[in-house]
């Protein structure tokens, strides 16, 4: 499959063929948008850029062929559905899970000659399962649309690179705005500040991990937490146990 290099073909090829189409796109070039047509939209956006990597890549797949590798007891458009006409969401990859949609991404659109279809096929099924089974395993946050529009960009930012390490003074970086700035206008519209909120989302994701029967020492690193005594402070403080205690907790649920 080709690897297209503007929005606007990929898109009429995902619809006119009712398949699936990808854009590699520079970080200059990165934009987010719902483009008002009849397909579904994933982005993702790589930690770092350089001469070989693209900054990240949009998949549009045309809800017809979504349909096609659905099964009874699997739908993989779950995660486009949230029950309204338009449903936005971020999800946080692990670097594990990161790297694995690279290089599927990549096996997509390397593929050629004798089997490509099938290869093409298989890759974005892969793709689509993982996504979904973080969907219905991990709470996520919408993106609301009334909201501040820098507010849903940097949190955005933030989801997609939670388990890296992140401070305001970098956000501020990033977006050429000042970190006072930044904490007034997140905390008008989110009602909570950067840190509290980079706190939630990664217990929120060490809780899954540990239910999931992570080591500790492993799910401190995963979830994006810097420091392992803060982490076990901020996990105490949000759930009123201990990581292991939680685990053990959620294990004797099963």
């Amino acid at each position: 499959m080709i690897a297209y290099k503007d929005y606007e073909s990929a898109i009429k090829n995902c619809i006119t063929n009712s398949y699936f189409s990808i854009v590699y796109f520079s970080e200059t070039d990165w934009t987010q948008k719902s483009h008002g047509y009849n397909c579904c939209e994933l982005y993702y956006l790589y930690s770092e850029s350089d001469e070989s990597n693209p900054f990240g890549a949009a998949i549009f797949i045309s809800p017809d062929y979504l349909r096609q590798l659905s099964t009874a007891r699997t739908d993989l458009s779950a995660c486009f559905n949230g029950g309204s006409a338009v449903c936005e969401f971020n999800l946080a990859l692990s670097r594990n899970e990161k790297r694995r949609f690279f290089n599927l991404c990549r096996k997509i659109t390397d593929a050629a000659g004798y089997g490509a279809d099938i290869i093409e096929k298989t890759a974005l099924t892969a793709i689509l399962l993982m996504l979904n089974q973080k969907w219905t395993g991990q709470p996520r946050p919408r993106a609301d649309r009334s909201r501040n529009h820098t507010v849903n960009i940097i949190t955005g930012y933030i989801d997609a690179h939670i388990t890296e390490k992140l401070t305001i003074q970098m956000l501020a970086e990033r977006f050429f705005i000042s970190s006072s700035y930044i904490c007034r206008i997140f905390k008008t519209e989110t009602g909570t500040t950067v840190n509290q909120y980079l706190s939630e989302r990664r217990i929120e994701i060490a809780k899954a991990l540990l239910a999931d029967g992570a080591n500790v020492t492993d799910v401190c690193a995963e979830s994006g937490f810097q420091d392992y005594a803060n982490f076990m402070r901020s996990f105490k403080r949000s759930t009123g146990m201990s990581p292991k205690k939680y685990a053990g907790a959620a294990k004797k649920k099963e």
